[in-house]
């Protein structure tokens, strides 16, 4: 019985453990602040390789 009730408690812990490790990262590029960042390397990058065609 006991082994049951800790696998449990273990199970509700992981639970807890994976939620709090999942809001440390946003849900998407905006919230992170990000979005603009991406951007700009992708419009460097097609500048870049754009000039190299030339």
């Amino acid at each position: 019985m006991s082994r049951s009730l800790g696998l449990r408690e273990d199970q509700r812990v992981g639970e807890v453990l994976a939620a709090r490790i999942a809001g440390l990262f946003p849900v998407d590029r905006r919230q992170a602040g990000i979005e603009d960042q991406v951007a700009a390397i992708r419009l460097r990058r097609s500048a870049a390789l754009s000039s190299k065609l030339r």
